[in-house]
């Protein structure tokens, strides 16, 4: 559930006791003047009402600006280490069908390969692009590249 458990691992659920609702369902106000929380789900970028209660913490930063730049950044990781990861299983397959090592070296490449493959996962089908957590976004990045640089290693090493 990589998007609930950044939610809750980032600062604004720790730290302020957020929810969803908080940033993602605005307050309305019906014609006789009464308030309340809108069951519409939208982004905090495309609501105006979302993005003044953001200022409240953040002032007046450029909100959409600080997020898309965020989500560049993550975006932009993901591109390279997804990059590595296919390159990764490029090699993983021809060295299989080359025949040049053993089962249990294979074993050890392949378990590597798939704990990258689920941190780089984890990250990827998070909708945010980080804006939810963006440290557990670049950490699962970083844990996903460390892996495929140790099988890549391992895949270059002699046999």
């Amino acid at each position: 559930h990589p998007e609930m458990e950044t939610v809750l691992g980032g600062i604004h659920a720790k730290n302020f006791s957020m929810t969803c609702a908080s940033c993602h369902m605005p307050t309305e106000t019906t014609a006789d003047g009464q308030t309340f929380k809108s069951h519409t789900f939208t982004s905090p970028l495309e609501n105006e009402n979302l993005l003044m209660s953001c200022a409240q913490c953040h002032g007046t930063t450029d909100m959409i600006v600080k997020v898309q730049d965020i989500q560049k950044n993550v975006t932009g990781r993901e591109t390279e280490v997804g990059n590595k990861l296919s390159t990764l299983k490029d090699t993983l397959a021809a060295t299989v069908t080359g025949e040049k090592k053993s089962e249990a070296e294979l074993d050890e490449i392949r378990k590597l390969y798939r704990e990258a493959q689920w941190f780089f996962d984890f990250c990827y089908v998070e909708n945010s692009e980080g804006a939810h957590n963006s440290a557990l976004s670049l950490y699962c990045l970083e844990t996903s590249e460390k892996k495929i640089d140790e099988a890549m290693a391992l895949l270059a090493s002699a046999e």
